[in-house]
Formats: structure tokens, sequence, C-alpha cells
């Protein structure tokens, strides 16, 4: 699950790198990556890898994410603006 807090998703496309990317962002795929099905299983990886450059780019462009799991274990993505340049400044570090 994506949830988006004061930015849109199309702030964040230009970030994204290829459909998978871009779904996650969109909230059509999982982010803990069990929708793989078929060859995409045998790669998933790679898809972790991708999960997780995606996420350090989002970090690098100044938004704030937080990954928690939530209902039943389900994996969570909080996504951000920095409102402060305290806040850009963790989230860089």
């Amino acid at each position: 699950m994506t949830r988006l807090i004061d930015c849109t998703v199309s702030d964040l496309i230009s970030v994204a790198r290829g459909c998978y990317q871009r779904s996650l962002l969109r909230g059509e795929s999982n982010w803990s990556g069990s929708d793989l099905r078929g060859r995409a299983r045998e790669y998933s990886a790679h898809y972790r890898d991708s999960r997780s450059g995606l996420i350090d780019r989002l970090r690098a462009r100044g938004y704030r994410v937080e990954v928690s799991r939530g209902e039943r274990g389900r994996r969570e993505v909080e996504i951000r603006p920095c409102l402060t340049a305290a806040e850009c400044a963790e989230v860089l570090a």
C-alpha cells in the first residue's frame, strides 16, 4: 500500500525507472513483492533491489519515505515531502 501525503503520483513519476516502480507509486503493486507471478517471481531479488533503489532516489530528492507494517503484516509505504531543512538533513543522513 502506498500512501502519498501532500504530493501526487505525477510529482513522483520522474523518480521511477520503469513500469514496476511506477506501479508501486500508483499502488498497483505490493511493496513486499508478493504479487509477482511466473518468471517474475524467479527474479524477486532484482525486484527487491528495484524497490530499495526507488526509496533511495525518493529520499535523495527530498522526500520522507517511511516503511512500516500494517494490518496482517502488510508492508505500507508513506511518502511525503520534507517540510523543513532539519527534516531533509535527517532523511539524507
